[in-house]
């Protein structure tokens, strides 16, 4: 019985909603991971959660913006236990991945709390670039361009993905 054994309920709703690709096989997955995922490690806690993610951003890719508020909200949840540090330290596309999806749902209250409260969690090699970065896009979305501007002058932007980004920006 797939109720009984945690992981057969967490799969099985995981293969259904990307067989059914719907908000409603989605949410019927995110309630069975959210009430069963603690009985895992927190490695296949990450991958549950992961496939949870990537399925949203397939969706996104697709023009579904309503996945936009589920994406911000699973990665917050994620935040909040601690499941996207890797080696003590929040990966920078995590961090840009939130602010990106906060300012698109409006959130920007939190999204201002988050890059000033998290930018000392990421790792030092990426910390300067990545706060300035996340920062100057925040202050692109409240029209504050000169700001942007000289937030993004002083970027090293040989990151083909933050070049391209920056580009669109400036």
């Amino acid at each position: 019985n797939k109720q009984q054994i945690p992981s057969n309920s967490i799969y099985y709703e995981i293969y259904q909603m990307h067989q059914k690709k719907t908000m409603i096989a989605y949410l019927k997955a995110f309630k069975c991971v959210s009430n069963d995922a603690n009985h895992f490690s927190r490695s296949e806690q990450q991958s549950i959660y992961l496939y949870l993610q990537n399925f949203c951003s397939t969706q996104i890719n697709q023009g579904k913006s309503e996945y936009v508020r589920e994406v911000f909200d699973l990665t917050r949840l994620q935040l909040e236990k601690n499941l996207l540090f890797e080696h003590n330290y929040l990966p920078e596309w995590h961090y840009k991945n939130l602010v990106t999806a906060g300012l698109r749902l409006g959130e920007d209250v939190w999204v201002k709390k988050f890059i000033e409260d998290y930018k000392n969690e990421l790792h030092p090699d990426h910390q300067a670039h990545a706060y300035a970065f996340n920062l100057a896009t925040f202050h692109y979305y409240q029209k504050q361009y000169d700001q942007v501007l000289a937030l993004l002058r002083h970027l090293d932007i040989s990151d083909v993905r933050y070049n391209i980004i920056t580009k669109s920006m400036l």
